[in-house]
Formats: C-alpha cells, sequence, structure tokens
C-alpha cells in the first residue's frame, strides 16, 4: 500500500502541465465560425462556434478558448492528428496512422458514418478498398477527401450537383469515389468544389450562379469540368491556359488559385470586390489573373480574398469590415491591400502584425486568422466572442508558448473509479488551461528508473480551462 501511494504522489507532482508548445497549423474554413490548432505533438484543439457540435467535444456550448478534441468519441487521446477540416456545421480530421474520423452535423450525411445521426464527438469514417488518406476538405454539408494515388472521395449533400458524381439528386452518406484521377489539392466550398490535377490543371464542379466554376458560363455542373483545358483549347482567352496551378480554394460563390510562380487568379462573384482584380463588383465567369506575385499561399472567404506573400506580409480584398482596418466606414477593396503595412491602416491603433513574418494564413466565413511561428493573431468586424481567437477590430495575439504557472496547493481524492484532483494557483497570467496527463505504466517506469526518475509514456486524458491573468484561483479535474 506505502509504495502505491508513492507512486500515485509521483504522479500527481507532475500532473498538471501547460499545453504542448504549438507549432503545426491553424485551420479554419470559408463556411465555418470556429477554428482548429493542430499542435506539434498531434494534440487537436477547437475554438468558436459549436452550435452543432462542430468542435467535437461533446457539447454544443461555444468555446471562447482553446478545447481540446482528441479523447473524445472514438479518437485516441494521443491519436497523431496532420489535417484538419472546418466545414459549415461539421468538421473532419485525419491522423498519421490514415484514420478519418468525422462530427457534428449529419442531416445530409456530411460526416460520413453512413447515417444522418448528429454527431457530437469525432466517429472515424471507412472507405472502401482503404485507400491512404493524404487530405480532406469540409464545406456546407459536404465532404472531400484525397488519397496518395490521386483520388478523390465525396459524400454529403448533392445539392447543385457538388458531389461530383453526374448527378443533382440523393445524398450520399459515406465517402464515394469519383471519376476524378491524378489529383494533388480539393477544396469543398458552400456550393461548389475544386480539385487539380498533378498536371496542374483545375476542375470545378456544383452551382456555378455566379460564374464561381470559371468555365465561360453560369450553368450548374454535376461532373468535374476542366477549366484549364477549356483556355488551351480557345474556349475563352486567359493567362489561365499557362498557368501551373498548385492550390485552389473555394469561397462564397467564387474561386482563388495560385500558380507555381506565385500568381493570383480569381474567378465569381466579385460583390464587394472580392475577386480583387480592381473592377466594380463585375463577375467574371472565367479566371481573371489580379495584379500579386510572390505569393506562397491564399485563403477564400465569405466576402473576402487573402494571400500570403514570401516575406510573410498579409494581403487582403473585399469587404473592409472584416479586415481588422479600424473603421468599418473605410470604402471596400477592390485591389488587394497589404495589411501588414501599418502605414494602410486608418487608425492610430498599430496592428500586431505590423513588421511581423507570417507563415500561415486561414480564411473563415467572417474572421481571419494568421501564423508567424509561435504565435496566433485573429480578427473580425464583429466582436463575438465565438469567431476568433480575442476577437478584435484589430489582429491581435494569442500567444500558445507554455507556461509557469504557481500552486500553492494541490490534492488528490482516489477510489476505485476515479481521481479527483483540486489545485489552487497563487496567480495565472494569460493562462488559458491545463492539460492533464496519466501515465501509462507507472510501476514500471518506477521499477526501471527508482525513485526520483523521470516518467516515460505520458497520455494526455483531458484539458481544464485556465483563467486568463487572475489571482488566486480553484481548478478540479475529475
Amino acid at each position: 500500500m506505502k509504495k502505491y501511494s508513492q507512486i500515485i504522489r509521483i504522479l500527481i507532482s507532475i500532473i498538471i502541465v501547460t499545453t504542448a508548445t504549438f507549432g503545426q497549423k491553424i485551420v479554419t474554413g470559408s463556411s465555418a465560425e470556429h477554428n482548429f490548432f493542430i499542435y506539434s505533438n498531434g494534440d487537436l484543439f477547437a475554438q468558436g462556434q459549436n452550435t452543432n457540435a462542430e468542435c467535437g467535444i461533446g457539447s454544443t456550448i461555444d468555446l471562447q478558448t482553446q478545447t481540446k478534441v482528441n479523447g473524445n468519441g472514438v479518437m485516441p487521446a494521443n491519436a497523431d492528428i496532420i489535417e484538419v477540416a472546418a466545414g459549415r456545421a461539421h468538421s473532419l480530421a485525419l491522423s498519421s496512422t490514415g484514420d478519418v474520423y468525422g462530427w457534428g452535423w449529419n442531416g445530409d450525411g456530411q460526416v460520413g458514418d453512413n447515417s444522418i445521426v448528429w454527431r457530437k464527438t469525432p466517429v472515424i469514417l471507412s472507405f472502401t478498398g482503404n485507400p491512404n488518406i493524404i487530405k480532406v476538405s469540409a464545406g456546407e454539408s459536404i465532404s472531400m477527401a484525397l488519397d496518395d494515388n490521386g483520388k478523390v472521395y465525396t459524400w454529403g449533400s448533392d445539392t447543385y450537383g457538388k458531389l461530383g458524381n453526374g448527378e443533382s439528386s440523393a445524398d450520399v452518406l459515406i465517402p464515394t469515389q469519383i471519376g476524378l484521377s491524378n489529383i494533388v489539392d480539393i477544396e469543398a466550398g458552400r456550393y461548389h468544389m475544386l480539385a487539380v490535377g498533378s498536371n496542374g490543371h483545375v476542375y470545378a464542379w456544383g452551382k456555378n450562379t455566379d460564374g464561381e466554376l470559371g468555365n465561360n458560363n453560369n450553368t450548374e455542373q454535376p461532373s468535374p469540368i476542366d477549366i484549364t483545358q477549356l483556355a488551351i483549347d480557345g474556349s475563352y482567352s486567359s493567362d489561365f491556359a499557362s498557368a501551373q496551378i498548385i492550390s485552389v480554394k473555394a469561397g462564397r460563390y467564387f474561386s482563388m488559385a495560385l500558380d507555381n510562380n506565385g500568381n493570383v487568379y480569381t474567378w465569381g462573384s466579385d460583390a464587394i470586390g472580392k475577386l480583387g482584380v480592381g473592377s466594380t463588383e463585375v463577375n467574371s465567369n472565367i479566371p481573371l489573373k489580379t495584379t500579386l506575385s510572390g505569393i506562397s499561399q491564399i485563403a477564400a472567404q465569405q466576402n473576402n480574398a487573402m494571400a500570403l506573400d514570401n516575406s510573410g506580409d498579409v494581403w487582403m480584398w473585399g469587404g473592409a469590415a472584416n479586415m481588422g482596418l479600424g473603421a468599418t466606414a473605410v470604402p471596400n477593396f477592390f485591389t488587394p491591400k497589404n495589411i501588414s503595412d501599418d502605414s494602410d491602416f486608418s487608425s492610430s491603433t498599430n496592428s500586431d502584425i505590423y513588421g511581423v513574418a507570417i507563415t500561415q494564413i486561414s480564411g473563415g466565413y467572417s474572421h481571419s486568422l494568421a501564423y508567424d511561428g509561435s504565435k496566433v493573431y485573429g480578427w473580425t468586424a464583429v466582436v463575438n466572442n465565438y469567431q476568433a481567437p480575442n476577437p478584435s477590430t484589430y489582429p491581435t495575439e494569442y500567444s500558445t508558448t507554455p507556461l509557469s504557472v504557481e500552486l500553492t496547493s494541490f490534492t488528490a481524492n482516489v477510489d476505485e473509479n476515479k481521481v479527483q484532483l483540486n489545485w489552487q494557483t497563487a496567480t495565472e497570467v494569460n493562462n488559458y488551461g491545463f492539460e492533464i496527463q496519466r501515465n501509462s505504466n507507472p510501476l514500471l517506469n518506477l521499477l526501471q528508473g527508482g525513485e526520483g526518475a523521470e516518467l516515460q509514456g505520458w497520455v494526455a486524458i483531458g484539458f481544464v480551462d485556465g483563467n486568463e491573468t487572475a489571482t488566486v484561483q480553484n481548478n478540479t479535474h475529475l
């Protein structure tokens, strides 16, 4: 019994730690109002709107701080997540072992578990033939996946023919392969879909009312169409004919593409200038080349578009209200604007990304995210707790670096079924939470290393929100 108590003391003495260092990906979606953060150890955290359980933690309460997804539903606590996709009201994730998870609203089968049952926590998906999935994408009631052989799978709503299976009728409840091959990138939009071939060609299908497919008409397409080949064949005149596209993004009724030379193309709806080509809200049903160059990443939103250049500057265009410029009266921007340039801001308050070399961008429904390798920045015009980390009219940094927290007391009550932990902190400065870890084999570790040895094999089992900046606080985890 004495040895058991010692083990418990060793476990408890180091069981509370701050979260792992963030260092991989920030993800939101053009139809989404929730965010995901993938940490360097494969942990997945969610934050934002959660009305339809799109954050996957078992509740429908909006998350004002990051909350860990691993360990919920069938997703193991130590799952190594490498990809995640945020749809309008559902989400997908991919682990390093090739497992695909889905959760959230499932009224059209977009979760992909052969049901229309609302899933508040992750469920695992099955693919015929067990392909090796390398990417997932989620849109408005639809999902996509790409395997390492360049094949594409879709499931969910077939409204406007967006499943790409040649029909515009029945929903599909499981991942189903469609007639594309040699694909290297996929993107699920609200009502239209995009894909990039290994030859640099762009394929599009689905809704086309505003020309968002880029095929020189406005007719709905239930099957993928090669819009690059149309330009090559002379269906329309465009620089797109010679472009080698490497990435595509689908916003609300418009599309974006990035070529291997850093050029950006847009097409579809130009409402409030989101094509960025200097027009006065005139739609285009063919790809148009913007004035941007030296671009490494692109992102599409509801009424905006984003781009990241090779120097780390962020560019935006479209509705000024969502650009973090600090003034709702600022006119919309019909050409790209460098929001990393402090001189562009209309207020005396400086942008937190001024002079910062950004490495990643991601665009949500009406909010934006950026990452500089150590800090996450979020901004939106509508200041709601669910829309972005530390939402503000101006881009505001949100640090995810582990913090030291001084404990003034710590107790544990143990019974056969649970351990209840209680602790009190002297102060918490910018602390958003504690990760709770359990050792998988403490007895073996102790026998091999002796008392006082550092234990190996820690597994995260829960997460408790911190108190941001505050004095003496109590926390409990069961």
